[in-house]
Formats: structure tokens, C-alpha cells, sequence
């Protein structure tokens, strides 16, 4: 199909976002993951909590509202409501913008199994400062200034010892404590 023939609907219907700032109205969880499909089924809304391990939440909570901007969340509850949307919409591209850099390492680990299963099977572009994030991807582009300093998988660019493996360890080095 050429470029001018894309329908921006379309070209939309295809993306998911998890993004580091999430729109998050006073109204229930359920309700908050339902935002992105208002038709979908109270399963598929359930079966995308689960997935993005919120649901415990969604039952200790029930339909109380959650706060303006969900004020009575936490960084990494905001963000797997996020991650329930995408499960919900199901969209073949995933596009991960900073999707963890408001968590702590710990709560990141916690969620990192949800992103694991609902980057499964999808395009997904990761933009990311924390690299442990894209250390398992298939392919890592280092910009600097707003050009492309290096590319390559995690191992390679480590062996490779320029910006990526500074940066790295350089992370590595603060979030171990030595």
C-alpha cells in the first residue's frame, strides 16, 4: 500500500502505547483499562488485569475510584493499568516510551514479566535511558546529539566498548552500589 494511501485510523488502530506518563481518570481500574476499548467484554477487560498482573489490585479495590490523575496509586500500579491497556487493544506495534523510568529497580523487576508476555509476537519499539530495559532486544539503536552513535545487540555493543557499554556499566556500576 503507498504511504498516501494510509488512512490515519488505520495507521493508529496498529499502534499500542505504554508511555512514562499515563492518563489515568477518577473513575475504577476496570474502568481506567476499559478507556481503550469501551466496547470490550468484562473478560477481555479482566483477562488483560490479569495479564498485567493488576487484577489482585482490581479486587482488593473493587469499583472505588481512583483519584484525580489516580492520586491513590502508585508509579508501577499507574503503569500496569498502562500495560492492561495495551493487552486490551492487542495492536501488532508496541511502542514502549519510558515505560519504566518512574519505577524503582525492584518494582520494574515485578513488572517485567507482564511486558515480557505483551511484547510477545509484536513490533515493539523501546525507547528506554534505563538499558537494562533493552538488554534483551533484538536489535539497539544508541543515539547521541539526535544521531545514531552505535546499533547492535546488547552482547555485541558490551564486546564493542563504545558509548553503550560506558553507559551500561556505568548503570550497572550505581543501581549495584559500588
Amino acid at each position: 500500500m503507498a504511504i498516501d494511501r494510509l488512512k490515519v485510523a488505520a495507521l493508529r488502530g496498529a499502534f499500542s502505547v505504554v508511555a512514562q506518563d499515563i492518563v489515568i481518570f477518577n473513575a475504577s481500574i476496570l474502568d481506567n483499562i476499559r478507556y481503550v476499548r469501551p466496547d470490550a467484554s468484562d473478560e477481555e477487560v479482566w483477562a488483560a488485569a490479569e495479564n498485567a498482573e493488576i487484577a489482585a489490585l482490581i479486587r482488593k479495590r473493587g469499583d472505588a475510584p481512583v483519584g484525580p490523575k489516580g492520586a491513590q496509586l502508585s508509579g508501577g500500579q499507574k503503569q500496569r493499568i498502562a500495560i492492561a491497556r495495551a493487552f486490551l487493544r492487542d495492536a501488532p506495534i508496541l511502542l514502549l516510551d519510558e515505560a519504566t523510568s518512574a519505577l524503582d529497580q525492584a518494582t520494574e523487576e515485578r513488572i517485567r514479566a507482564a511486558l515480557d508476555r505483551l511484547t510477545r509476537g509484536k513490533t515493539t519499539i523501546m525507547v528506554a535511558h534505563r538499558l537494562s530495559s533493552v538488554a534483551g532486544a533484538d536489535r539497539i539503536f544508541v543515539l547521541e546529539a539526535g544521531r545514531l552513535a552505535e546499533e547492535g545487540r546488547h552482547a555485541e555493543l558490551l564486546d564493542h566498548g563504545g558509548l553503550y557499554a560506558q553507559l551500561y556499566r556505568a548503570q550497572k556500576k550505581s543501581y549495584d552500589g559500588r
